[in-house]
């Protein structure tokens, strides 16, 4: 029988498409094509188009497809169209393997970057997969957090949010978020501003603690690339975006949706998917307990493209049959809104590039 799977990667081109035309009014509409350009993925294939929790997809400036595989612990290189170039890194802890391969971007000049985020190391791989160095992120003093890099600076350092652990029985509470600038081997260097954190709620089974990430929670979502960055809170509408020592703030074009029971129902089912079948009721009770809010989170993702347009995705409801993203300039100008058809389950996890038509 085959795995469900769930689809991903819809934006993989579009995120990446080099040259932000100019001229556009506010809120115009781009829509990404309902068929593929490109499809990698066959449950029948050779080992490296059998995915198995695909974590990140990038289109890299001369078109290869840059593949996070979390089960194998692989990033795999793809040709522009589809070909398998090479795969490398592997499951272990040794210099160039993964516990928990978390994601894999382009980094300075046409290098590779991986992210563990059981280990907290960050692998750089030359433009053919070999190794070229493993070092963790130092964790910065008076800090008891864990890492998750938001991207890399023009000068091959990193900037990095350490979110710390909360949480009491039964209750909703918010961790602490501190974000800080690391060098290219990840040293801290100095902080770059505290934030709320992420929602989660602590279940108590008998000696058994265990730390339930809320999927609707709220959170501090940010993203980097070499001189542009972008931080907010996605339970508010604005987003706060750092280009040429100039904030500018920006205001996405959604409104509140609100928190129904279909929608809690459809997150429970989501979850429930994931673990194994005598795990599911446990996962669904602990989701009842936790109190609800009245509405839902704006975004759930932020994302740089290589012309430094702000990409920032509307929240991703279970159900809903279209991504949507707001496109900003790193001027702060609303450029446009993004909309794109969603596939449904299929019994083969695969990545698919399409193209973006711009209005």
């Amino acid at each position: 029988m085959g795995r469900v799977k769930r689809f991903r990667c819809l934006l993989a081109l579009a995120l990446c498409a080099p040259g932000m035309p100019t001229g556009l009014t506010a809120q115009a509409v781009w829509e990404i094509r309902s068929t593929g350009d490109v499809t990698i993925g066959d449950l029948d294939g050779p080992p490296e188009t059998r995915f198995d929790r695909v974590r990140s997809v990038h289109v890299v400036a001369d078109g290869k497809i840059l593949v996070a595989d979390r089960g194998s612990n692989e990033v795999r290189v793809f040709q522009s169209d589809g070909r398998h170039g090479f795969s490398t890194g592997r499951e272990g802890e040794g210099p160039g393997e993964f516990i928990a391969l978390e994601h894999a971007t382009p980094y300075r000049g046409d290098s590779l970057a991986a992210f563990d985020f059981r280990t907290q190391r960050i692998t750089i791989f030359d433009r053919d997969g070999e190794l070229g160095r493993t070092h963790p992120f130092g964790m910065p003093p008076g800090i008891d957090a864990r890492a998750v890099p938001w991207g890399s600076t023009e000068d091959g350092g990193w900037v990095v949010a350490w979110n710390a652990a909360a949480g009491q029985p039964g209750v909703v509470s918010r961790s602490s978020l501190s974000m800080w600038r690391h060098d290219a081997i990840g040293a801290p260097g100095s902080p770059g501003g505290a934030y709320p954190g992420r929602e989660s709620a602590r279940s108590v089974d008998g000696a058994m603690a265990l730390d339930l990430v809320l999927p609707w929670g709220l959170q501090t979502i940010g993203a980097w690339r070499g001189t542009i960055g972008a931080v907010g809170d996605n339970g508010a509408g604005t987003v706060s975006v750092w280009a040429d020592d100039v904030t500018r703030v920006v205001t996405l074009p959604w409104a509140p949706e609100e928190f129904s029971e279909s929608v809690l129902d459809g997150y429970i089912d989501q979850q429930a998917s994931r673990v194994p079948a005598a795990m599911r009721d446990r996962i669904d009770a602990m989701f009842r307990m936790v109190a609800t809010p009245d509405v839902l989170p704006r975004f759930d993702r932020i994302f740089i493209a290589g012309d430094e347009a702000i990409w920032i995705r509307r929240l991703l409801t279970p159900g809903r049959d279209r991504e949507e993203w707001a496109v900003y300039s790193s001027g702060g100008v609303h450029l446009a809104v993004v909309e794109g058809v969603l596939l449904g389950d299929f019994d083969v996890e695969y990545v698919q590039v399409r193209s973006l038509v711009r209005g």
